[in-house]
This record gives structure tokens, C-alpha cells and sequence, in this order.
């Protein structure tokens, strides 16, 4: 069975898109309108207010965790590092999961192939 790498690499691309697009809008809809009435009104949420992009990147990197811990699995991978890098830092960790991924699907598989 040949393992359709595009698939995953457009999962992965769609993700990290909508993401990076809600952290755009929400600064941008923040910087311009919602801060402007905050301090206006003088609310005590604007400091709350302020972290929900960080909230944003926990949530889609816990996404991108669990999609790589299942991938991992499908293809017989341990790697516990590349999963908590990815919960920690999502773009580097989907790097290093896909040169992880090429190179178990096609350097190993070219290595094993020569040596036989």
C-alpha cells in the first residue's frame, strides 16, 4: 500500500493556514476596534482579552499533536520527542515529522532494498 504523502502534507497546510488567518483577524480586529472600546470603557478584561491568540496556538497545537501522534502510530514510529515539540512549538514540530516520515517511507526503504 503506497502512502499518500500529499494527503497529509495538505491536512497539515490547511491547518497551519486557518490558524495563522485567526491570529491575523483576531490582532487585527483587536489593534483597531475592540481595544479602542476596552480602555475606553476602562474594563478590566483587556488583559484577558489579549492572550485569546495564545489561546488559539494551544488549541490548534494540541490538533497538530494528536494528528501526528496518529500518524506515527499508523506507521509504526516511536518518536515521543517529535510529539511534545509538536505540542510546543506546532510549524517545528510538523517539520520534523515530515522529514521523519520521508525519511522512514523512502530512505529506509531504498537502504533495505540496496542491501539486500
Amino acid at each position: 500500500m503506497k502512502y499518500n504523502i500529499h494527503k497529509t502534507i495538505n491536512v497539515f497546510a490547511l491547518l497551519l493556514s486557518v490558524q495563522y488567518l485567526l491570529n491575523l483577524v483576531w490582532m487585527y480586529f483587536f489593534r483597531s476596534y475592540l481595544s479602542e472600546l476596552l480602555i475606553e470603557n476602562q474594563n478590566p478584561y483587556i488583559e484577558y482579552v489579549a492572550y485569546i491568540p495564545n489561546a488559539f496556538t494551544i488549541i490548534f497545537n494540541i490538533v497538530y499533536m494528536v494528528i501526528v501522534y496518529s500518524e506515527l502510530k499508523k506507521h509504526d514510529i516511536k518518536s515521543i520527542l517529535i510529539i511534545l515539540i509538536t505540542l510546543f512549538f506546532g510549524f517545528i514540530g510538523i517539520a520534523l515529522f515530515f522529514i521523519l516520515l520521508i525519511y522512514n517511507l523512502y530512505v529506509n526503504k531504498y537502504q533495505s532494498t540496496t542491501q539486500k
